[in-house]
């Protein structure tokens, strides 16, 4: 089970994703575990709170608190995946900048979601 995150503050946004993910990956069990939270500061509570993540997937523009601010803030973060359709060259350098795994650009579809998590989950997501 992979432990994961999602952070966006359009739940349509989430849902997508959650599809994408499931489309991605059609197993007879499900290989995600999903929690969700519809901004960096929710998602910060959740991961303070002791909640371990493996993954974590979020946008970048959201109120309160960013997806680059979110995964700043964090000690040790999981391998994070920026989602954004707004993304610009400086935004994405600082997030390369930053220690941030991939970028999927919106919209996306299932192979590009599988492709970007085989290529940083490896072998965890190999196997499913």
């Amino acid at each position: 089970m992979i432990r994961t995150l999602i952070v966006d503050d359009s739940k349509t946004n989430r849902d997508i994703l959650i599809r994408a993910l499931g489309r991605a990956f059609p197993t007879p069990s499900e290989p995600f575990e999903f929690t969700q939270a519809e901004d960096g500061t929710r998602a910060l509570d959740l991961i303070e709170a002791n909640e371990p993540f493996d993954l974590i997937l979020t946008g970048w523009n959201m109120p309160f608190m960013s997806g680059l601010e979110l995964f700043v803030a964090l000690k040790n973060p999981p391998p994070t995946v920026f989602v954004s359709s707004q993304l610009t060259e400086p935004q994405y350098r600082q997030g390369k900048d930053a220690g941030a795994k991939a970028f999927i650009t919106k919209p996306y579809t299932p192979d590009i979601v599988k492709s970007v998590l085989s290529t940083i989950l490896g072998t965890r997501v190999q196997s499913i």
